[in-house]
């Protein structure tokens, strides 16, 4: 019996298997302390070291990197600072945001993180919305991204928002947030689009029947990894498959009426 669950090694062959690869452009939702225990790590820093060896070797120098840095800072009433708001939706996203070469989007509720050749196009000047046209989600499709998810399951990728306000789902709407974003020592003051849920609770947020309907059409694909699962489905299958399913269905991501 080993003291460890799954090793580097074994990540970078489930990312394989799941059908990443040299030269992809990869969103990614983290949650690594679900697949168990990682070998040669004693620390969510030395974990996320690991977590980020294993994209590289599997992206290479040609692939891009992207990681939610969210803060929700203009929906507590915060300031947001490019450079210096920590994430605050754990410890890979935080450890990713301060290394070298990687660059944030001005999004002062969902920022995202990048590393690679495509990250200036597809996090500089965005339209001052989170899920609307030309939102970073909506760039990623246009390329042929993908989305990964390691540890958690299809049904908390954020894209699912994006599909959302895609098709205006009632479930949801479009409200305004202010405040100051601060970047390279320049303040500015901006409104941005939100696209958030009615708080009644036949309206709360469940993407569970999307993603085992993307499973049963085998658009995720999916590897286990010590004591859990990865997974990976194109952005554009997903696209495609949610506005299908909430056009038939416009209740389908949410919890909706009993």
């Amino acid at each position: 019996m080993t003291s460890w669950d799954y090793s580097e090694e074994d990540l970078i062959s489930g990312l394989k298997e799941i059908g990443i690869k040299q030269g992809d452009t990869l969103l990614v939702h983290v949650s690594f302390g679900l697949l168990g225990r990682l070998k040669d790590s004693d620390n969510s820093n030395s974990s996320s070291q690991i977590l980020l060896n294993s994209f590289k070797t599997v992206l290479g120098e040609s692939g891009t990197l992207l990681i939610p840095t969210y803060t929700y800072s203009f929906c507590n009433g915060e300031n947001y600072q490019v450079e210096k708001t920590p994430s605050t939706i754990g410890p890979f996203p935080e450890f990713f945001r301060v290394q070298e070469h990687v660059q944030r989007s001005r999004d002062p509720i969902f920022s995202i993180a990048g590393l690679g050749p495509k990250t200036t196009s597809l996090l500089n000047n965005l339209p001052a919305t989170c899920f609307g046209d030309n939102c970073v989600y909506d760039r990623l499709t246009e390329i042929n991204g993908k989305i990964c998810m390691i540890g958690l399951g299809l049904q908390w990728a954020t894209f699912r928002h994006f599909i959302e306000q895609s098709v205006k789902i009632p479930a949801r709407y479009s409200k305004n947030f202010s405040g100051s974003i601060i970047e390279n020592n320049q303040t500015k003051d901006e409104v941005w689009d939100y696209f958030v849920r009615h708080l009644d609770d036949y309206c709360y947020p469940d993407g569970r029947r999307l993603e085992n309907k993307a499973r049963e059409l085998g658009y995720c694909k999916t590897s286990i990894v010590g004591r859990g699962e990865i997974s990976q489905i194109n952005c554009k299958n997903f696209l495609k498959l949610g506005i299908k399913m909430l056009k038939e269905d416009p209740w389908f991501t949410v919890k909706g009426h009993t």
